[in-house]
């Protein structure tokens, strides 16, 4: 697996300066004023001396260029376009087609944000991964389960997401292609949520934009897995959920009071890793999982999980640091996948890769009615399913769980649309 990170150190970051904006346009306008003469000059040579000639100027031009090291070809960069957010607002907001309702969170949130953000892609600490090629996926199959895999390497809480855990990281359960989700449109469930609350997340979509760079969770909808992670990401406010939910009632003139900043000696910093998982919305006759299915996903659990251990180690400077990766019903939701099947298939992900302790989050008391997400089936029906006798690796396990589909529903795809 490949990755690319950038880390905000003095030692690795080129950090272009700002050249002074009067330098700049001084720059600009001599460099228009020897654009005009060379023209003209251009037009004599090739009149006169004949084509021959004419094709020196570019070649003296280049060279002229190179020594002169001319300013004014810097000039993209003279102005920071994040210092009063115009760019950036227009980014969210004019250029998508924004609801009422997320253009008024965005204004409540990002735009309202008075944390100093980056202004380059390289003041960010990230990872980009690449997708498995045909043998790397073959090895992953083939790959042995862990049978020493202790239970304290599973943790679960009845919580969601509320952050606490620093330096930590949380799944976002990802759009495939489009970073964010629908933050910039309609959407308001997992993921966009995330961009509301982490005003540095946007500010990392626009700068990627900017950029022209990759960053994304597949190279397609349902395939591709190109999985990434964030580092450092702070949380600046909390949404009620009243805003979010499917059948809210609440006026956008009164969003403020859903949406709490939080104080700025207390805002969390947590790191992400951005999974894209197969969406069923749009599948038509019955569903069934497969075994190329079940293989994108664990490829994708592996890569994030992988990418992000390593990210951090390289970061801390310690070969052996073990991470904690918080998830929970990744793709269970609009996407409709099983929540058994993807409770056993990130934790099979957290068994194959050393050095990964998983805590699954909003895990159903045991004597609640939800037997498919419940702390008894983590714990321990997932948990022993993995380490079964007859699973020695794991595509072992993945055939396991395509039997199990043909015996009992929940091991399958909703059938139905929607949440």
């Amino acid at each position: 697996m490949k990755t690319s990170a950038c880390f905000p150190s003095s030692s690795s970051i080129n950090r272009s300066p700002l050249l002074h904006p009067t330098f700049c346009a001084v720059s600009t306008i001599a460099l228009g004023i020897i654009a005009l003469i060379s023209i003209g000059a251009g037009v004599g040579i090739y009149h006169y001396l004949g084509p021959s000639y004419f094709l020196m100027i570019p070649a003296a031009t280049a060279f002229l260029s190179l020594v002169l090291k001319v300013p004014a070809l810097k000039m993209t960069f003279c102005t920071s376009t994040l210092d009063n957010k115009t760019s950036l607002e227009k980014f969210v907001i004019k250029k998508w087609k924004t609801t009422d309702c997320n253009r008024t969170i965005l204004k409540l949130t990002t735009l309202s944000s008075k944390t100093p953000q980056p202004t380059q892609l390289n003041d960010i600490t990230y990872s980009q991964t690449t997708e498995m090629n045909e043998k790397q996926l073959n090895e992953l199959l083939k790959k042995k389960i862990d049978k020493n895999w202790k239970k304290k390497r599973v943790d679960i809480t009845t919580k969601w997401y509320n952050y606490e855990k620093a330096n930590e990281g949380y799944v976002n359960f990802a759009n495939g292609t489009e970073r964010g989700g629908g933050y910039k449109t309609n959407g308001r469930v997992q993921e966009e949520i995330m961009f509301f609350e982490f005003p540095c997340l946007p500010n990392l979509d626009y700068l990627a934009d900017k950029a022209n760079v990759y960053l994304q969770a597949s190279r397609k909808t349902n395939s591709g897995p190109t999985p990434y992670c964030v580092l450092g990401i702070k949380r600046e406010f909390v949404i009620d959920s009243a805003i979010y939910s499917r059948n809210s009632n609440v006026r956008t003139s009164e969003f403020s009071r859903y949406i709490q900043e939080i104080d700025e000696d207390n805002r969390p910093t947590v790191d992400m890793l951005a999974m894209a998982a197969f969406d069923w919305k749009k599948m038509r006759g019955e569903k069934k999982y497969t075994k190329e299915i079940h293989l994108f996903h664990l490829e994708t659990a592996v890569q994030a999980f992988t990418a992000y251990r390593d990210l951090k180690r390289q970061e801390q400077e310690d070969p052996s640091l073990e991470v904690t990766i918080h998830s929970g019903l990744w793709g269970c939701g609009a996407f409709g996948n099983s929540r058994k099947v993807m409770t056993v298939i990130q934790l099979l992900a957290a068994n194959l890769v050393p050095g990964i302790t998983i805590v699954m989050e909003g895990c159903q008391k045991k004597d609640e009615n939800d037997s498919d997400y419940t702390e008894n089936f983590v714990k321990n029906e997932a948990f022993n399913f993995i380490l079964d006798d007859g699973h020695a690796c794991a595509e072992d396990v993945i055939s396991s769980m395509l039997n199990k589909q043909e015996e009992d529903p929940s091991w399958a795809p909703r059938q139905h649309s929607g949440c």
